[in-house]
Parts: C-alpha cells; sequence; structure tokens
C-alpha cells in the first residue's frame, strides 16, 4: 500500500491477486477466498490500520518446505542500454511488479527484451537490479560475490524513479492502477 496525494492506495491490487490465483492453481492449491473477498479484506484492513503506506502481502503457503530470499522478485539486466529481464516460460515469477517496470522502460523510450538470460549475461550486465511489490526496484551491487561496475546506474535510477511516481500517483499516467483505500 502506498500513500499518494489522495490517501493510501493499493497499486494494481486486482492484478496482484489474479496472480495469486492463478500460482496456487499451479501447485494445486485451494484459496479458502476468492479474489474479490481478498480484495475487500484488504481494503478493509489498511482502513482499520490508520491509514498509514506499508507493505501488505497476500500469501499462500502449502505448509512445507520454506519460502527463500527473492521468491517474489524479478530480475533485469541492462547493457548497453537494452533492458532484459527473463521469460516465465525460462521460471521467472509472472512478476505484476516486472510488467510495471517493463511498461514503465517502454513508456521512457528504452528498449526493452524479455528472453532468456545467462549466468553470462549478468556478470556481463552494465546494471542490475531486482523488483518485486515489496522491494520496489532495487540494484544489484554483487552477484557471487563479484561486484558489479555501476550500482545503481542510470537505467535502475531512471526506473525506480519512475515506479515510485507511478505506485505513488505521482504520475498521472498510471492513477488508474491504484484502487483507492480512503
Amino acid at each position: 500500500m502506498f500513500a499518494t496525494a489522495d490517501g493510501p492506495a493499493v497499486f494494481r491490487l486486482s492484478e496482484h491477486l489474479r496472480r495469486l490465483d492463478r500460482s496456487t492453481r499451479v501447485i494445486r492449491m485451494e484459496l479458502p477466498y476468492g479474489t474479490d473477498d481478498l480484495a475487500k479484506a484488504t481494503v478493509d484492513l489498511v482502513r482499520a490500520d490508520s491509514h498509514r503506506a506499508r507493505y501488505l502481502r497476500h500469501f499462500a503457503f502449502p505448509g512445507y518446505g520454506s519460502v527463500g530470499e527473492c521468491t517474489g522478485e524479478n530480475v533485469f539486466a541492462a547493457r548497453d542500454g537494452v533492458l532484459r529481464t527473463p521469460p516465465t516460460s525460462a521460471g521467472a515469477l509472472e512478476g505484476i511488479t516486472q510488467d510495471t517496470v517493463l511498461t514503465l522502460a517502454r513508456d521512457l523510450g528504452l528498449p526493452v527484451r524479455v528472453e532468456g538470460l545467462l549466468r553470462s549475461d549478468l556478470y556481463a550486465a552494465d546494471e542490475l537490479f531486482v523488483c518485486g511489490a515489496a522491494a520496489g526496484v532495487v540494484p544489484v551491487r554483487s552477484l557471487d560475490d563479484r561486484e558489479l561496475p555501476t550500482a545503481p546506474g542510470p537505467v535502475t535510477t531512471r526506473l525506480r524513479e519512475a515506479y515510485a511516481a507511478a505506485v505513488s500517483g505521482a504520475d498521472p499516467r498510471y492513477r488508474h492502477r491504484l484502487t483507492p483505500v480512503g
């Protein structure tokens, strides 16, 4: 949930909940509530919590194993001005924030490619960052104990600023993606 000039709002709430529903069906896990019920509960929870900006995570856990780090983030590599991120067919999360970053990059005129990335592509990148609903756009400073040349670099910085403007409602082009809580 993000603070906006018009009060708190949840960014792309329905899309996040639909992705959660699809993801649980993939692992044959049934959610006890529908996405409409979860959306209403989310808005009610935020209203009851004094309207402060905070992170809400809709989380379904099958009850065994563990949740690792970067379980909800997508990786991006920028090299020679081209932004690349792996597709879901390569095992990447069907990320709502990934989709948002791709939209923002295109709107900024950055060339983007959704294609497989090898570890060597990550090592050779000018910049790396991860993104997720909780984290936003976060530069990666090292990979496998290798320092990266620029963190954050100009592409990461532009996208981090654009993401912050989108989720806060400061950029009017993306206000339709906000679910007001007020």
